[in-house]
Parts: structure tokens; C-alpha cells; sequence
């Protein structure tokens, strides 16, 4: 999960919900899905090479919730992984 300029507050929240919904889907986080979580913190210069290395992770899935540069960048950086 890729997260641009949100209070950490607010990041915990979407943290807590993605949990949430993976859960609900059958996900349990540190049993069948590992997620990890990256926090720009407006630091969009940072973008490319964060992306780069979860491509050469070969992760499965990209989120960027409320982070418009975050997911133009990933659909940019990869048609490989889904990027939501």
C-alpha cells in the first residue's frame, strides 16, 4: 500500500480498513497475504524508486488509496501488476 500526503492518523484508519476488508475476503494478514505499507508523506520523489523495487519484488497486487500521483505512477511503472 502506497500512501501520498495523508496524516498519519488517517493512515493508520486506512490501515486498519484494508485489514478489514482483506479479512472479510478470506486474507489474514501474516498467514496467507503479507501486505506492507509505505508512507510518502508527500515525498512524491520518492515514487520511482519505491516502485522499483516492489516490481523487482514481483508483488502481486499495488494499492494506492487516495494518492492520485501514486497510482498514475504505478499503472505507469508496471502492466504486469494489478494497481488499484
Amino acid at each position: 500500500m502506497i500512501d501520498g500526503r495523508l496524516p498519519f492518523r488517517c493512515q493508520q484508519r486506512r490501515a486498519k480498513d484494508t485489514r478489514k476488508g482483506l479479512n472479510e475476503t478470506g486474507y489474514v494478514e501474516g498467514k496467507n497475504v503479507a501486505v506492507e505499507y509505505n508512507w510518502l508523506e508527500g515525498h512524491y520523489d520518492r515514487l520511482p524508486a519505491l516502485l522499483t523495487d516492489l516490481i523487482d519484488r514481483r508483488v502481486a497486487v499495488l494499492t494506492t488509496p487516495g494518492s492520485t500521483p501514486g497510482a498514475i505512477a504505478a499503472k505507469a511503472a508496471t502492466s504486469t501488476i494489478r494497481s488499484f
